[in-house]
């Protein structure tokens, strides 16, 4: 079985989804949440340049493990396209976007990119769907998907707060069905269950 790796890009919540697709569908093996720690203690004994490299170097390992930890060959990423509401979050978007890149040309392997619109209207068909609108479209697209992801009832959708990321991710791949790295990856696996 082919799998591939999307990602819903950023730089302090990085959702992924390892995904084998088929020519008459796709399977989720796996979500996640890269949790780039921003621990406090640290903040007050290293200087702020040290720490945003430190989170950087996590980023990028975590990225570049997910890849071979779970054998994937090809990856699709949800990269943001606009500004953030600060100064401090559009930085943010921007090492994302860095770290994935530099991460991708380690690994050699094979990526599309799409945007959140994108994602948006191929599982909601509204590009201003609400983040609880996306995780609930996903969870009804794949099923198997409840099962990685436990119920909380503390979060309003009724699942764990760190799924939204994940959905997002998931989102990223459907954006990029027609791309050339689903294209192919999908007709290496064949139809489902062949």
């Amino acid at each position: 079985m082919i799998k591939l790796l999307a990602l819903d890009v950023a730089f302090t919540n990085i959702g992924w989804a390892v995904i084998a697709p088929y020519t008459d569908g796709a399977e989720v093996l796996a979500v996640g949440t890269i949790k780039n720690p921003s621990d406090a203690k640290k903040k007050k004994s290293i200087r702020d340049s040290d720490l945003k490299i430190e989170r950087c170097r996590f980023v990028y390992r975590s990225l570049v493990d997910l890849v071979y930890d779970n054998d994937v060959k090809g990856i699709v990423a949800e990269i943001p396209g606009g500004g953030g509401k600060s100064h401090k979050a559009t930085a943010g978007m921007a090492m994302g976007t860095c770290l994935i890149s530099c991460a991708v040309e380690q690994v050699g392997l094979p990526a599309d990119w799409t945007t959140e619109s994108d994602g948006k209207m191929c599982v909601c068909r509204n590009k201003g769907a609400s983040k609880l609108d996306m995780q609930k479209a996903i969870l009804k697209m794949y099923p198997e998907t409840r099962k990685l992801v436990p119920k909380s009832d503390k979060a309003r959708s009724g699942v764990e707060g760190w799924f939204e990321h994940a959905a997002d991710a998931i989102a990223a791949f459907e954006a990029a069905k027609r791309g050339a790295v689903v294209s192919m990856l999908s007709t290496l696996n064949g139809a489902k269950g062949s």
